[in-house]
């Protein structure tokens, strides 16, 4: 399944190939506010970045894969939330273009919801990056250590090497 983020409303929409078919996940209550880039954890959820411009504020909200329901948003205390990424760990992050930073949300391992982190003490924290940011891709890392290639059967990349070798690389794989 293909997830996008429904910019300029408030919701995400999920494509299934195997059946050609369209599910819209509105998140209620955000009228205005456009979902933008999206991001999976490992547990069956969407996170998608909310942002609404004037005035610029920023949210993420958390989306179950399989019913298309919204379960929670976030505030992200940034504004202008670009993109969403989940880390290894659990923790969500998102990119936010006005106030040129990347906030974490700190997701509970035992609960999986948002609590207090360990080492601060917040339930999200907010780093800055510099000016302009952008959200592309996969900032935090997971996709890469989740990617299974079937040729050879059982390749499994990790922490960007090929399982096989360190020195596997060349310019014909990926």
């Amino acid at each position: 399944r293909v997830w996008l983020g429904g910019w300029p409303c408030a919701a995400a929409a999920r494509y299934d190939p195997g059946d050609s078919s369209w599910v819209e996940a509105v998140v209620t209550g955000f009228s205005g506010w456009g979902g933008l880039g999206i991001g999976l954890d490992l547990l069956g959820n969407v996170w998608m970045a909310l942002a609404f411009s004037l005035p610029p504020d920023g949210r993420v909200a958390r989306i179950d894969t399989d019913t298309a329901i919204n379960t929670g948003v976030w505030d992200v205390l940034g504004n202008v939330a670009l993109g969403a990424a989940v880390g290894l760990d659990g923790d969500v992050f998102t990119v936010n273009a006005d106030t040129n930073d990347v906030s974490r949300l700190h997701i509970d391992p035992i609960t999986l919801e948002p609590a207090p982190h360990p080492v601060t003490g917040n339930t999200v924290d907010v780093f800055p990056v510099g000016d302009v940011i952008e959200s592309n891709g996969d900032l935090t890392g997971l996709a890469m250590h989740t990617i299974v290639r079937p040729d050879p059967e059982g390749t499994i990349f990790l922490d960007g090497f090929y399982s096989g070798s360190p020195n596997a690389w060349s310019d014909a794989v990926p």
